[in-house]
């Protein structure tokens, strides 16, 4: 048998994924009967190779989507929507979710609620997911500090508006236009909320990114 055949049933029969290998070693391979051809099969960067072993084709490689921004086509809500009589709404909840990532207020595409007590935001991911990560960009003309103590909570219960979920972070210190990154490690949820507990001040969010799959795919 082929050595490189060889050490790629070595490594996939031992667990390791298949994305160790370089598509030009796999090109390298020698021709070989139609019983043990090898097949590609390669995507976009946001995909990764997996290996299965067939009967008649040998080993085919293909390609699994990653977890994507799910938050896009959810359905946000808030606790409040901060009016200002100059600029208008410019605060809604779907701001914080309509894939920009523009950090100035002004520009019309960051979240806020009134000042109040435990201001929070929800996404509505419209089923239930297995969230791998969150990404959160924080607002960057003033006021940053305002959601350090907020947290991030995931999970399938509806009741009190879905901050009754269990949590997944904290974000403790995010400076002024920042961006960055929670991990949930594949909790279950189709609701994601983010919450100011016992605080009286704005919620602001200028973006919030949640990457995982439906449970059920």
């Amino acid at each position: 048998m082929n050595s490189l055949l060889t050490i790629a049933l070595f490594w996939l029969l031992s667990g390791t994924t298949a994305h160790n290998f370089l598509p030009q070693d796999i090109l390298q391979v020698d021709p070989l009967s139609p019983e043990q051809r090898l097949e590609t099969v390669y995507d976009s960067p946001h995909s990764k190779l997996e290996a299965s072993i067939h009967p008649s084709k040998g080993i085919t490689w293909r390609s699994s989507q990653r977890d994507k921004n799910v938050a896009l086509r959810g359905r946000a809500t808030q606790s409040s929507i901060y009016f200002e009589v100059l600029w208008g709404y410019l605060s809604a909840a779907i701001h914080a979710n309509d894939g920009n990532v523009d950090s100035n207020f002004m520009h019309g595409s960051c979240s806020s609620t009134n000042i109040e007590d435990s201001a929070w935001w929800k996404v509505d991911l419209l089923e239930p997911h297995k969230i791998s990560h969150i990404i959160i960009t924080n607002r960057g003309d003033c006021c940053g500090e305002l959601i350090n103590g907020a947290l991030i909570l995931v999970g399938n219960l509806p009741e009190n508006n879905g901050n009754n979920n269990p949590r997944c972070a904290e974000i403790k210190d995010m400076p002024s236009g920042s961006t960055q990154t929670f991990k949930c490690y594949g909790m279950i949820g189709q609701f994601v909320n983010i919450i100011l507990p016992g605080k009286r001040v704005h919620l602001q969010l200028c973006e919030v990114q949640v990457f995982g799959v439906p449970v059920n795919s």
